[in-house]
């Protein structure tokens, strides 16, 4: 989708006219998760980090991943699981949270997972 030209109020300064044109300029179509899965893709514009692995073989045990953020997560988006199951992080999983690993659990078995840290 392509964002409409504005016209903008000739009160508004040209600096800020050109900010909010430019910006409009980045958020049409080109934010983007990258488009390869090793955490260095150029492409790359959003502050995350993928990864992927199997949850432990015991039912919601938690599991961590390190992670190379450099910030703790504000959160994480499940982009693959190889079986009908929940990813999820409760108030023990929060409190483990840090600026290199990441911690939570998965309501069935041994599944394989691929999320993105955001």
């Amino acid at each position: 989708m392509k964002v409409p030209r504005v016209y903008f109020d000739p009160k508004i300064p040209p600096s800020h006219r050109h900010f909010l044109e430019q910006t409009g300029k980045v958020l049409d179509g080109n934010v983007s998760f990258g488009d390869t899965v090793d955490n260095v893709s150029l492409s790359r514009n959003i502050d995350c980090f993928l990864s992927s692995g199997t949850t432990p073989a015991g039912v919601n045990t938690q599991f961590t991943i390190a992670h190379q953020l450099r910030r703790v997560p504000v959160g994480f988006i499940v982009i693959r699981l190889d079986q009908a199951a929940t990813i999820y992080a409760d108030a023990i999983d929060l409190a483990a949270w840090s600026a290199t690993s990441f911690a939570a659990k998965c309501n069935v078995a041994s599944v394989a997972y691929r999320i993105y840290l955001v």
